[in-house]
């Protein structure tokens, strides 16, 4: 849980110490899949392996990791091009899909805990987001 544990120790916790890694892993990804901005939501329309999302449906992902490839490339492309508002769109889409293709396959608490930190690397300060996320559960 090494890469959780480097934006905050406490959501790392969470995960460590869940009766449902899978509760925690969700609970925490719909949050910041709230998060996305309308471009992004624009953009996430055109993938149709990821439209469901918008349903507040998470799609199964499993063996899907050619789809983050191709996200992240649209985000090198359109960073390349200068175009930082699309860019940052594909960069967020390409973590939160990143998240749904590890959550699909995963079993161990470790393993819904790498996808949390997909998740969470999609919003804009995932620091104070998660701080923010931490007082909404208490």
């Amino acid at each position: 849980m090494m890469r959780l544990k480097t934006v905050n120790p406490k959501i790392d916790v969470l995960f460590v110490n869940a009766v449902s890694a899978k509760y925690e892993f969700e609970r925490l990804f719909w949050s910041c899949f709230g998060e996305l901005d309308e471009m992004s939501q624009a953009e996430l329309k055109k993938f149709r392996d990821l439209a469901c999302l918008l349903e507040n449906r998470l799609p199964d992902l499993q063996g899907k990791g050619d789809l983050v490839e191709s996200l992240d490339n649209y985000y090198f492309d359109a960073e390349d091009a200068g175009n930082d508002q699309l860019a940052s769109s594909f960069f967020k889409l390409a973590r939160i899909t990143a998240a749904v293709v590890k959550a699909s396959s995963a079993v161990t608490a470790e393993e819904f805990a790498d996808a949390a930190y997909e998740a969470i690397m999609s919003v804009d300060d995932p620091e104070i987001y998660s701080e923010k996320y931490l007082l909404g559960l208490s």
